[in-house]
């Protein structure tokens, strides 16, 4: 009797602390301080995509700066981060105050999964349904999303960066070849670049064919612990671009050690601004 005595008290409190909780959560959503909204349709995709972006702290106090913009793929889960270490390397002058622009799904994972595996492909592959689509998202990058931008804020243009980890990688490396005056620096975390025939080193192929040089600073990083297929990416990346010897090109990669897939992105994305923006700041002792 005793115990289901203390069963049934102890079932009343959890219903009282679980109806407390719920009763305190916000009913709208809750938004970064000096970030703003905006959406964006593409009628060639289907698809509205939200804008999320991060203003230097000091923007408003400053009318006549313009500002380097970051742009980040997968920004339903890496924007916060992103916006929050730059905030942090500014104070230790690691980076340059700057515009973080993320390009995100705003819905549920499964979707915004696919998504992804639709925008940042750049041919289609048996194995990702609906697959092959990134042409038209980089158009639609290119077209709106990059020109909504510097139309709204005081941009840099000639200062561009472009941020993806794993599919994001991909398209930031096709990206790289394709629309080569598009980024000045490129943040590249885990790209699997084997896909789709390698397609994206044909790519490579037809850009080394016309040019000479490659006037960019670009960071490409792996897990220690991430399936082979990663590392063999970057490998080849490296090699392929080594060989060129462009002159005008600043390029780094990373192992870091006892890390994998979900856990290398902080990892990458705080030595990757460091090396990407090394030109432009001197960090404080």
């Amino acid at each position: 009797m005793m115990q289901s005595s203390i069963l049934s008290i102890t079932i009343i409190a959890l219903i009282f602390v679980s109806q407390t909780v719920f009763s305190a959560m916000p009913e709208k959503p809750v938004f970064l301080p000096y970030t703003s909204n905006h959406q964006i349709v593409s009628e060639a995709i289907g698809e509205t995509y939200q804008l999320w972006v991060s203003l230097p702290l000091k923007y408003a106090e400053n009318p006549d700066v313009r500002y380097p913009v970051v742009y980040l793929l997968d920004a339903d889960i890496h924007f916060g981060t992103v916006r929050d270490v730059f905030i942090s390397y500014k104070w230790g002058n690691h980076v340059p105050e700057a515009i973080i622009v993320g390009i995100a799904y705003g819905r549920s994972i499964h979707n915004w999964e696919n998504g992804r595996s639709r925008d940042f492909t750049p041919t289609m592959t048996e194995s990702m349904e609906g697959s092959g689509g990134a042409p038209v998202f980089l158009e639609f990058l290119q077209t709106k999303i990059i020109p909504l931008i510097d139309r709204t804020y005081r941009t840099n243009p000639d200062d561009r960066t472009l941020i993806g980890m794993s599919l994001g990688g991909l398209f930031a490396t096709y990206v790289l070849f394709e629309a080569p005056d598009l980024f000045n620096r490129f943040l590249i975390s885990s790209p699997y670049l084997l896909g789709g025939d390698s397609a994206v080193f044909r790519f490579e192929e037809e850009y080394a064919k016309t040019h000479d040089d490659l006037p960019k600073r670009i960071f490409v990083s792996v897990a220690s612990l991430e399936n082979e297929a990663f590392h063999q990416s970057m490998t080849e990346l490296e090699q392929r671009l080594s060989k060129h010897t462009y002159p005008s090109l600043f390029l780094k990669t990373r192992v870091f050690r006892d890390e994998t897939h979900p856990s290398v992105f902080p990892f990458a994305l705080t030595h990757g601004i460091r090396f990407l923006f090394a030109d432009t700041v001197e960090p404080k002792s």
